[in-house]
This record gives C-alpha cells, structure tokens and sequence, in this order.
C-alpha cells in the first residue's frame, strides 16, 4: 500500500535488499500496484541472492536478476524495498535516482534498535511516512538522526493520513519518497483474520470450537 500511494506511476524497477521467504511475499504485492519490468535482489551471500532470483522468476513470471553489490541493486531503481535483518545502513543514500521510493521495514519492533537506512537517505527523502505514529514515537532505530533534527516521528504522516488527503503526498516524480513499514508485528494479521473470520460466518461456513480448546492454566 506505501508503493501503491507514494511510488512514481511509472515505477518498473525494484532493488530489493534481502533473499528470504518474505521477499518474494513483498514483490508479489508490489506486482499488484505497479507493472514491474525487471527487479534486482541483493543478499551478501551469493548463493542466497542467486537461489531467490530463480525461485522469484519462476514463481513471479518476472526477471528477477542477483546483483553483485548494493550499489548496483540502488542504481536504476524506481522502487527500494530493504527487507533485511541487517543492524545498519544497507546501501548509501547517494546512490539514490531522482523519484525513487524506498520502503524499510525496520522499525516494526520498537524494541530492537534496526536501522536499514543512512541519513543520506533520510535527507534525500522529502516525502516521509510511517504506517502508524503511535508506535514510531518509540522506535529506538534512527534516534541519531532525530536529535539531529533530520527525522522528526512527531511529523511524518501516517499513510492513512495521505491517503484520505489529510496530508499531502507526492509532489512530482522528481521526489524522493521513504515509508516506514513500523506495524507492530502481528497487528495486521489480527485485522485481516478478524475480516475473514467475519466472512466465513456471514457464510455459513467453518466449524465453531469451545473456547476450551484453546485456554489452559500456566502452572510452574
């Protein structure tokens, strides 16, 4: 959804940082908002990036090529997704064309201090967003960059806010635009089970199980 509302229109290429199970979870969605025409997949392990571009071509029906460096996965990319368990900045905000959106999913744990992107990045991106401010206020990831007053929590907009036109959202296709992806996990699959949960009863489907099936008493 952050692509979707925060990504040029035109956007055809995707750098992806990271070559684990979600990954491909990731592109598939961002296949549903954007006609992808190539995606490059970095991982520090070759035969980690390799393996996934061959699972991804073949389950996407896509080139998806491994690149041999950040550098080369930034460059040329309309569209940055970092999915990665890194403890810090995964490329150089440098290397950024004009009109890319990057999305990171560090953040998502206010608990861990992950922080995939460098202040150049942050910088260059002057359109910001996070998926919810309550929890942003409390991510420990990207304080330096606070206290300098590079990165403000208090003022980057919600997506739901852009997305209703309460706050603005892409200028023009020259903007760089960052979304924090910072759902606490869990959030939205309580959401979305809640919805399907709904329309299975409205359906007249599924089996209900006694609530004792599932509680028992914790003893030491």
């Amino acid at each position: 959804i952050g692509i979707k509302y925060l990504a040029r229109q035109d956007a055809d290429t995707v750098g992806l940082f990271g070559a684990g199970w979600y990954g491909i979870t990731v592109l598939g969605a961002t296949q549903q908002v954007r006609k992808l025409r190539r995606i490059k997949v970095y991982s520090p392990t070759p035969e980690n990036r390799k393996r996934f571009a061959e699972q991804a071509s073949k389950q996407l029906e896509i080139e998806v090529v491994p690149a041999d460096s950040a550098e080369e996965t930034v460059r040329g990319s309309s569209i940055i997704l970092t999915m990665t368990n890194a403890a810090g900045a995964v490329f150089d905000g440098k290397w950024l064309d004009e009109g890319a959106c990057v999305v990171t999913a560090a953040g998502g744990d206010h608990l861990e201090s992950r922080e995939e992107l460098d202040e150049e990045t942050l910088r260059k991106c002057e359109l910001k967003s996070v998926a919810t401010r309550a929890f942003a206020v409390f991510i420990k990831a990207y304080k330096d960059s606070a206290a300098k007053g590079i990165l403000d929590w208090n003022q980057v907009p919600e997506l739901g806010e852009i997305i209703v036109g309460k706050k603005p959202g892409r200028a023009n296709d020259r903007q760089c635009a960052v979304f924090f992806q910072n759902l606490p996990g869990g959030a939205q699959h309580c959401g979305m089970a809640t919805r399907v949960f709904n329309k299975a009863r409205e359906a007249g489907l599924g089996t209900e199980l006694p609530d004792e099936l599932f509680l028992q008493d914790i003893k030491p």
